[in-house]
């Protein structure tokens, strides 16, 4: 393999080819350290001296192995970056995105050389490769999205909650099928960067915990290192006696590097006599910033303040006419983690302008009025802005020496100030700040002891907080519990969730930790109960919103809510006292695009105006008279387009209308609202919407059809729905389904460096995991009651909405699972061959087989059958076995399987093993024929 792959550039000139500039000393240093997969376990340079680089000295360091043998590679295959701030997510991801499309066009030089050489790492045997890096964006709890397989590079931007959900088999947006999917390619062969130490303590601990209660060895799975995932830190203010980075004299003596991490930042100390109400704090935050602006030169200011309360009556205030006029109308914008990913990126947009906006390295000549930003903590972490001025609410040290990393961040501006504003919260001897507790005092009493002038300024240079100025962080994230063995098993039996069982969040988060919110998506169309939400939600359409102000904020609307389930179903929400809705933790929540609650700021209670509904821009345009009522803000529509979109519709007595009728009313609504975009949205992306959909309406997952947009997402992502695969371009074959999803498998497996008699496991529980669909029930069920060319089919090509039609009238027993089946007829094979397989190779074959759907973990629920008398048969290389095809009985032996291979192969092994054949099976169906 190595002889067919160009050379692996060094890593200066793949920094070149991405960022147009050399790299700086320490960035080339770790980038030699790493190349064997020596990574140290804290990175502890300063803000401003490019600390994301980290992305892509791990990505070069996968490609520099590419030509080893799998079984030899120390570099991982995915690499997460976890950070707990939504919108620094997502500003982590753009960079990364960037890196991808970058790699992706590369045709020449060092970018297409490492893009090859990371192809080659998923093209292992058969497997066909196309993108040298997939880039991933999880965030909140609405995460639908995963890497392709195994064996593809990846980087993966998320939060600490979806991360550490996902690692204890209940990831948030995963269903219940695919959470060891999830956990597998969260825990093995990942790097696990954690932005911000102070932010991940918990999860970096409960690392320690996971190694301990593993079973398995290192090795039992995946080649040594790669069995358990790497974790680094970033931190300016970590620990200093562990496996540290840091620069070194060679950084110091670097021109730009000793210009950033020398250059003054003065900030102005000023205190305010205790109050309770956060629109005085935004009183003297405003005052400070009219100070800096007032009759000065157009400039940047940044004002950080702790809660988006705070943020919105700072709005609020510098926009009235006085302040307005005072500052000669400066731009405005507020951003701050309740906001969906469409709004923050109009404030991104002007934040990151190359002339009026802030981003580091951009000119400063050409601004005509003063930009101010307001923002939470959101923009502490990673946010490359380089700010003039700024403003700050008293807050912790760690929080601190973020906020000073945006002010005069290259050193370039003249005359930089910054304004430390200490406002006690309440009146008493141990006041407590929201987010920071009691750090603020001990912080303004650190900086009132380096103001040895007593001139209320002190430098808070990055050399100055070095050097401690600010002292040792004093807070304290609290404790988290100590996980037991029995509570890890408790959860690895994903398929048998029981009500009551332990939450995963204090494990990752700690006790002392707020527990998550709810995630609020809007949309046209509420799905009734029990039908299934589509599109899926996606993270970029949700806010998460804390518990108590949801209900709060909610209790008004609540006939316009449903709650959706982890598996994309329906739920009414139940209203409690006072009126206000029941909500818990990690739940997503879609409203009524009318029921308003958000503004051009994100969540807003306040706000009444309707909601644009993003999944009509991704997805196409709901054909339902109600929801488009609501998408038009009118419960009135002219009788001719209500016509209209009745006729697109099923008929009362639950037949669709005919294709011909279903086409002339899709082409009638076209032309009643492609020039006629609903309120809030951009003429533009409205046009472009409309002009990207395909013309024939297609009935989704749900009670409502659409006229939906054509995708232009290259990956394939299936779940416990894909019983059927129905929907495909022609009906498939089981034993050709079979073959394909085999080869697939044994590629995956050979990719990563899976010994080759495991593979051969895999391979065969990839080829038979459908064997059990040979039964003559569910062979009439994807026939749909006509005869076909193909013997037995594996996929059908029947249209979604009609599944339960055809399952009833073939008589496969409602929930019934093939899988069972599947699993019994190899069982009942193995016997006859005793020495095929070993005692565990014949667990693990038949286990792979019983979990492709994910359940099984640790049995699959008998459901009720009358045909006891029947019988299924498959023929096994010339041996044709048949079995008793009753899914009334239960597999005891499966429980006892699940629990050895556990032991075994460990928790995260076995199910990295599962999530082979499950890709495979993906992979395969969807090419919707044989190849």
């Amino acid at each position: 393999m190595a002889h067919d792959l160009p050379p692996c550039p060094e890593f200066d000139g793949f920094y070149r080819a991405v960022n147009g500039r050399d790299p700086f000393p320490w960035q080339s240093r770790l980038a030699g350290q790493v190349r064997s997969g020596d990574w140290p376990s804290l990175i502890g340079i300063p803000t401003g001296l490019g600390k994301t680089s980290c992305l892509e000295v791990a990505v070069w360091a996968l490609a520099a192995q590419a030509d080893l043998e799998p079984e030899n590679r120390t570099a991982p295959t995915r690499v997460w970056w976890v950070v707990n701030r939504r919108l620094l997510v997502d500003d982590t991801f753009r960079g990364a995105e960037r890196l991808g499309e970058l790699l992706m066009k590369a045709t020449e030089g060092d970018l297409y050389q490492v893009a090859e050489r990371l192809r080659s790492l998923s093209s292992h045997g058969s497997v066909l490769a196309s993108m040298p890096l997939q880039v991933i964006r999880l965030r909140g709890g609405v995460g639908v999205d995963r890497p392709n397989n195994p064996a593809q590079p990846a980087v993966i931007c998320t939060t600490i909650p979806m991360y550490g959900s996902r690692v204890l088999f209940r990831g948030y947006g995963s269903s219940r099928s695919t959470r060891p999917i999830d956990a597998a390619l969260a825990y093995t062969d990942s790097l696990v960067i954690c932005d911000e130490a102070h932010l991940a303590r918990h999860l970096v601990e409960l690392f320690k915990q996971l190694a301990e209660l593993d079973g398995g060895t290192d090795g039992s799975v995946l080649p040594g290192r790669r069995s358990r995932p790497k974790v680094v830190t970033l931190t300016a203010t970590g620990d200093p006696d562990v496996n540290r980075f840091d620069l070194d004299g060679e950084d110091l003596a670097h021109e730009v590097v000793r210009k950033r991490y020398f250059t003054r930042k003065p900030v102005k100390l000023v205190s305010a006599p205790p109050t309770e109400a956060h629109r005085t704090i935004a009183n003297h935050l405003v005052e400070e910033v009219s100070t800096l602006l007032v009759d000065k030169p157009a400039s940047s200011c940044l004002v950080f303040v702790n809660t988006p309360a705070t943020a919105r009556a700072v709005v609020h205030r510098l926009k009235s006419p006085v302040n307005r006029k005072r500052m000669s109308d400066p731009t405005i914008v507020m951003l701050t983690g309740r906001m969906r990913e469409r709004e923050a990126d109009v404030v991104r947009k002007r934040v990151l302008d190359t002339k009026q906006g802030m981003r580091a390295g951009d000119g400063r000549g050409d601004r005509d009025r003063h930009l101010i930003v307001v923002a939470t903590q959101t923009l502490e972490v990673g946010a490359d802005l380089d700010a003039q001025h700024l403003v700050t609410e008293a807050c912790g040290v760690r929080a601190l020496t973020q906020r000073l990393g945006r002010l005069n961040r290259l050193g370039e501006h003249e005359d930089p100030l910054g304004a430390y504003v200490h406002v006690p919260p309440a009146k008493g001897e141990n006041p407590r700040w929201p987010v920071y507790g009691e750090e603020p005092n001990l912080v303004f009493e650190r900086l009132l002891a380096a103001d040895s002038e007593n001139s209320s300024i002190v430098d808070l240079s990055p050399a100055q907080l070095d050097h401690g100025v600010l002292g040792v962080p004093g807070d304290h994230t609290g404790r988290a519990p100590s996980l037991s063995l029995g509570l890890l098993h408790e959860w690895v039996q994903s398929s048998a969730e029981t009500p009551g069982e332990a939450p995963v969040e204090p494990f990752f988060s700690g006790l002392s930790e707020l527990p998550p919110g709810v995630q609020i998506v809007w949309r046209a169309h509420l799905p009734g109960p029990g039908m299934r939400l589509w599109p899926p939600a996606r993270a970029q359409e949700a806010i998460e919103i804390p518990i108590g102000e949801a209900r709060e904020g909610l209790s008004d609307v609540t006939a316009l809510l449903r709650r959706v389930t982890p598996d994309g179903i329906a739920e009414t929400v139940e209203v409690g006292d006072g009126g206000k809705p029941i909500l818990h933790p990690g739940w997503t929540i879609v409203a009524e695009s009318n029921a308003g609650k958000m503004d051009e700021y994100g969540w807003n209670p306040e706000a009444s105006d309707p909601v644009v509904d993003l999944s009509v821009l991704s997805h196409g345009l709901p054909l339902d008279i109600d929801a488009i009522r609501v998408l038009y803000s009118s419960r009135e529509l002219p009788t001719d387009r209500e016509t209209i979109l009745n006729a697109a519709n099923e008929r009362d007595d639950g037949e669709p209308v005919n294709s011909w009728d279903r086409q002339e009313a899709a082409d009638r609504i076209l032309a009643a609202v492609a020039g006629d975009p609903p309120p809030g949205y951009d003429p533009d992306e409205w046009e472009a919407m409309i002009a990207d959909l395909n013309s024939v309406p297609r009935l989704a997952r749900s009670e409502v059809s659409r006229l939906q947009r054509r995708t232009r997402n290259p990956s394939v992502q299936f779940d416990a729905s894909d019983e059927l695969s129905a929907g495909q371009k022609r009906p498939v074959g089981l034993s050709q389904h079979g073959v394909e999803t085999g080869v697939f498998a044994e590629g995956y497996a050979g990719a990563i460096g899976i010994n080759r008699k495991m593979a051969d496991v895999l391979g065969h529980a990839a080829q038979w995991h459908d064997i059990g669909k040979a039964d003559a029930r569910f062979q009439d069920w994807l026939r749909a009651g006509e005869r076909l060319d193909i013997n037995l089919l594996a996929k059908s090509d029947t249209p979604q909405h009609q599944w339960e039609r055809y399952r009833a009238r073939a008589g496969w027993p409602r929930g019934g699972r093939h899988e069972a089946l599947s699993g019994r007829l190899v069982s009942a094979w193995l016997t006859g061959i005793p020495n095929r397989f070993t005692t565990d190779e014949a667990d693990l074959l038949v286990h792979l087989i019983v979990s492709h759907h994910g359940h099984g973990r640790p049995v699959i629920v008998p459901v009720e059958d009358s045909t006891v008398t029947h019988m299924v048969r498959w023929g096994f290389n010339g041996d044709d076995i048949a079995v008793d095809a009753d899914l009334s009985s239960t597999d005891w032996e499966q429980p006892r399987r699940f629990a050895h291979l556990n032991r075994l192969h460990g928790c995260w092994g076995l199910a990295l093993l599962e999530t082979i054949v499950r890709q495979a099976d993906w992979t395969s169906s969807g090419s919707g024929e044989v190849r």
